[in-house]
């Protein structure tokens, strides 16, 4: 689970604080999480040819899914569109050096190239 700092967001500023604190873990309940979004198919299967875009953040799905890729035998072409700030570049170190990654698009927001 990644919170991104919100310094106005009350629930994203408690976490924030308490991720820095010694004290006893914090421990909180998920409502509502769940869904299916995933490149497997019942048979866990993937197609031969895949597309992941993401921003930011949204990059952490594709990393799970592209970690069970990478465990398959399965032969899978990936292609990643990516749109982040500059740092964030580090996010795909597993995915440029992967045989299955055919192409990496990375869009820098900062309008710095990466």
């Amino acid at each position: 689970c990644t919170i991104k700092h919100m310094p106005t967001g009350v629930i994203s500023s408690l976490l924030h604080s308490r991720s820095n604190e010694e004290k006893t873990p914090f421990y909180c309940r998920f409502v509502g999480v769940g869904g299916d979004f995933t490149c497997f198919n019942e048979s866990n299967r993937a197609p031969e040819k895949l597309l992941f875009i993401a921003g930011g953040i949204g990059l952490t799905p594709f990393l799970a899914m592209f970690e069970g890729l990478s465990h398959t035998k399965l032969k899978v072409d990936v292609v990643i569109l990516f749109a982040c700030r500059g740092d964030e570049i580090n996010l795909l170190k597993d995915f440029i050096s992967s045989p299955i990654v055919s192409n990496i698009h990375i869009f820098d927001s900062t309008g710095v190239n990466a």
